[in-house]
């Protein structure tokens, strides 16, 4: 009996270790900071190539590379709204509206949600920093540069979002 209750705290103990927030220092600064990046994006059965920039946490702008259904349409996201523009035509319209507004959405929610560094879970491996937490549309899995803090891939399943994040660069 002694040796299950042993047991018993010895595994809360060791599980617990694993759990909690991290502290904020453990998320790099650079994840807080404007950047500019390519992106590869898989969202259900879509594919698409784009360029992002994130200029603040409300304010960012997705330029659809491919697919030829989408290039040059640019997304311009400023937390109540997104303006789409293609060529000389602008619209403003809801960000839950279009792949580009939904995308821009789920990926700033999961960016800030990480570098707030309050309710997620931060881990390391082979120079690889793992943010996982919740945002509004579920589970979010970050992954990161230990090193540099560039962002390398987001991936919220439920959405059946996947992004990797490429020719990452911080604006100074």
């Amino acid at each position: 009996m002694f040796k299950r209750v042993f047991y018993l705290l010895l595994l809360s103990c060791i599980l617990m270790t694993g759990c909690g927030n991290p502290a904020k220092a453990d998320i790099p600064d650079e994840i807080t900071k404007p950047f500019e990046s390519q992106l590869n994006i898989k969202y259900g059965d879509i594919a698409a190539t784009a360029y992002f920039m994130r200029q603040d946490p409300a304010n960012c702008t997705l330029v659809f590379d491919s697919p030829d259904s989408l290039k040059e349409m640019a997304f311009v996201f400023d937390k109540e709204s997104v303006t789409v523009a293609y060529k000389e035509m602008q619209v403003t319209i809801d960000p839950k509206s279009t792949l580009g507004g939904a995308t821009i959405r789920l990926v700033l929610a999961a960016i800030n949600q990480a570098a707030e560094g309050e309710g997620v879970l931060a881990t390391y491996e082979d120079n690889v920093l793992t943010v996982t937490g919740e945002s509004e549309s579920g589970q979010f899995i970050l992954t990161l540069d230990a090193e540099k803090g560039n962002i390398l891939t987001l991936s919220i399943p439920a959405e059946k979002l996947e992004v990797e994040f490429f020719n990452f660069k911080i604006l100074e």
